[in-house]
């Protein structure tokens, strides 16, 4: 199996690890009759170390749970470590 960004192709083979890492505080907003409103969201990122130490970006998602139980579920299928990143409160 290959994964392909843009035009570049890489083996499964060539993943080393999966990183999970905070990406940031992101905003969404949306009109209401009392006026704009503002919600702010932190999401988690889900890459794939290559051996080559570029990272390719699989999801960036607010359900943190989610993010971390599929970059397990996906570290434990390709046999490489997770690289968990995320700051612990």
């Amino acid at each position: 199996m290959v994964i392909r960004e843009s035009y570049e192709t890489y083996k499964l083979e060539e993943v080393v690890a999966i990183q999970i890492v905070s990406g940031g505080f992101h905003s969404l907003s949306s009109e209401h009759r009392s006026g704009l409103r503002r919600k702010d969201y932190l999401t988690v990122q889900l890459n794939l170390v290559l051996q080559n130490g570029s990272r390719l970006n699989v999801t960036n998602h607010n359900d943190s749970r989610w993010t971390i139980q599929t970059a397990g579920q996906l570290a434990t299928f390709l046999k490489v470590p997770l690289l968990d990143h995320l700051e612990k409160t």
